[in-house]
């Protein structure tokens, strides 16, 4: 079977129009349900299917973000004969939100996002499709791959991670003050309270030039006008709970890397004010087969970057999950 050459499918110049008439659309007509994750939560998920595959592709993406903000991936991969099951993270997205307030991220155990992971691979993924299973994540999503992976490393074979969060950035705070100041927050009743310091994020005051996570203006505006219509695409800020968990999370990825089989490509942005690079490097060390590449130029979402960054990047995947193990 024959497949033809990759070439990513638009240009950021005609995504403002693209986006809403070519991907969403797109996205939207694919198989949109949920299924049941732990202690009962609704785990949205979306399966686009291409018509000739030659693998299955199963999508995790960040904090605060929903599948559909990747519509635009999901054409593409697609288009270059992938099957595409995008799933939003508890707590986000489409998925039931976990807090009184459903802007606020929270959760109560982050290895509970591996759980979930888990299932919607076992029970929906590879019980309809038995070719080539392969994962792709973004920042937040590494982490529950990174636990899939150390649990069952022979659930598939290769995963690629896009500015993975195996550390968090709290500057100035050191990443292990912030967290212990979060664990006493919590402990004390307040897990389910807006971090100090930190304003509730509101996409109207946002301005797409000035973006910290992308150099593209236009997909920044893009993504902007998503979250101006479809509230329920972002969140408003992180809970002290939220990241006491994540830090708690991150705590034994060392002991757990050594333990993963699976092959893994690391895309690392150069200008990341999120997460942790060096923690990036010090996981990578860990697993047996892990190769990290800098993406020069690049902010943190390196999917959402302009062309010139985005393309080799988006092509860099595409050749990874295609070339023989």
């Amino acid at each position: 079977m024959s497949f033809p050459r990759f070439a990513y499918a638009g240009s950021e110049a005609s995504l403002p129009v693209s986006y809403w008439q070519t991907y969403l659309p797109h996205v939207e007509r694919g198989e949109r349900r949920s299924f049941e994750g732990l202690g009962g939560k609704k785990i949205a998920y979306v399966a686009a299917r291409t018509t000739i595959a030659r693998g299955a592709i199963v999508l995790v993406g960040g904090y605060s973000e929903s599948y559909v903000k990747y519509a635009e991936l999901i054409f593409e991969l697609n288009q270059a004969g992938f099957h595409v099951y995008a799933m939003d993270l508890r707590g986000m997205g489409r998925s039931e939100r976990l807090a009184e307030d459903p802007m606020m991220a929270y959760v109560d155990d982050a290895s509970l996002y591996g759980a979930d992971l888990k299932k919607f691979i076992v029970s929906k993924v590879k019980k309809e499709w038995q070719g080539p299973v392969f994962l792709l994540a973004h920042s937040t999503g590494a982490l529950p791959v990174a636990r899939v992976l150390a649990e069952d490393p022979k659930l598939v074979s290769k995963a690629a991670l896009t500015s993975p969060l195996f550390k968090l950035k709290t500057s100035p705070l050191p990443a292990s003050l912030a967290g212990l100041i979060a664990q006493v927050a919590s402990s004390v009743g307040l897990s389910k309270t807006y971090v100090i310091g930190k304003k509730p994020y509101d996409p109207s005051q946002d301005r797409p030039e000035d973006s910290s996570v992308t150099h593209s203006t236009l997909r920044a505006k893009t993504m902007l006008e998503l979250f101006k219509t479809m509230p329920q695409t972002y969140l408003k800020g992180a809970s002290f709970g939220w990241i006491h968990a994540i830090s708690d999370e991150t705590k034994t990825l060392k002991e757990r890397a050594a333990r993963i089989e699976a092959q893994l490509l690391i895309l690392r942005a150069e200008e990341d004010y999120f997460v942790d690079r060096e923690a990036q490097s010090e996981i990578c060390r860990l697993i047996r087969n892990c190769n990290i590449e800098d993406i020069l130029g690049a902010k943190h979402e390196i999917l959402q970057e302009i062309d010139g960054i985005r393309g080799p990047s988006l092509n860099k995947i595409i050749r990874f999950f295609s070339m023989n193990p």
